[in-house]
């Protein structure tokens, strides 16, 4: 009885007008879904990805083994070192450690939104 008398009102008002209220809203410009810091900088001093940071990248006539080593051959491998975090490139900011385009003047971003100031 409790649901009837709740659906039943329900259904009343969908009978009555409605007013039309004004709404007020932000101009805000979509800067696409956040991509995560898996990104190595191809000019820089770490170039190759590997796991969770990037490293420097071998030289020249060896194979990296993906992470830290380097290898010619099974006699001839060194290591490439401790890595860097992988970071936004120069023209993005990080927010939630995700990585976001840069809003334009005038703007400031909240997640994948450029928000009017």
């Amino acid at each position: 009885p409790i649901l009837e008398r709740a659906y039943g009102a329900f259904l009343a008002r969908l009978d009555q007008p409605y007013e039309v209220q004004e709404v007020c809203w932000k101009r805000s410009i979509p800067r696409g879904r956040g991509l995560g810091r898996s990104r190595c900088d191809p000019d820089g001093d770490f170039p190759d990805p590997g796991g969770a940071l990037c490293y420097r990248a071998c030289r020249e006539g060896y194979t990296s083994d993906g992470v830290t080593l380097c290898w010619r051959n099974l006699f001839d491998v060194y290591s490439r070192g401790a890595g860097v975090p992988r970071s936004c490139q120069a023209d993005e900011v990080e927010e939630s450690s995700l990585c976001y385009k840069r809003c334009p003047e005038g703007y400031v971003g909240v997640g994948p939104v450029c928000w009017q100031l």
